[in-house]
């Protein structure tokens, strides 16, 4: 699991962040998904200065109502391409504790089913980690059998499935101890 990093957003990745974010609107827009992580798509990212800089927001000053929570994007090396994206919310409120969780993580379309939202995810652990998380939940819809997959490739222990939004969630929890 060396092919991936995850960096945080900056201005260094600009073209490799437009490029995937708009496939995936792209791609969005033709299939109704829940766009996730919606992190990268609830920001204007046609002014990327101010895009980036609601990242960091996030990160040190949310919105009422929200915990902090740094996003990362997934940087294949070798091809210096971003295939996805990745959000660790440090602490869970009660919404999160009922249906979101410590990680929302996407691959986009184009890069799916390589493998790669497993290794995210390897790599994310790292992180909570060193940030003090020692027990994180995670959750995905039902239906997404490849996220399903990621999870319990990474040690996800099922805990059980709530409705939200007309939707089934799985949630899992994974020992990072």
């Amino acid at each position: 699991m060396d092919r991936l990093i995850l960096i945080k957003p900056s201005i260094a990745y600009k073209e490799q962040i437009l490029d995937m974010v708009k496939e995936w609107a792209h791609y969005n827009a033709t299939h109704p998904t829940d766009p996730s992580p919606r992190s990268i798509f609830n920001k204007d990212y046609s002014n990327f200065e101010k895009y980036l800089d609601e990242f960091k927001q996030e990160e040190i000053n949310p919105q009422p109502g929200f915990v902090p929570a740094t996003t990362y994007f997934a940087l294949d090396k070798e091809r210096d391409v971003i295939v996805g994206a990745i959000q660790i919310r440090h602490f869970l409120n009660e919404h999160l504790r009922n249906s979101g969780g410590h990680i929302g993580d996407g691959v986009r379309p184009s890069e799916r089913r390589k493998g790669y939202a497993t290794e995210m995810i390897h790599h994310a652990l790292k992180i909570c980690k060193e940030m003090g998380i020692d027990r994180m939940m995670i959750s995905c819809n039902e239906s997404n059998i490849g996220s399903k997959k990621s999870i319990l490739n990474n040690g996800g222990i099922f805990e059980r499935t709530v409705s939200e939004d007309d939707e089934k969630l799985e949630i899992y929890w994974i020992d990072n101890k």
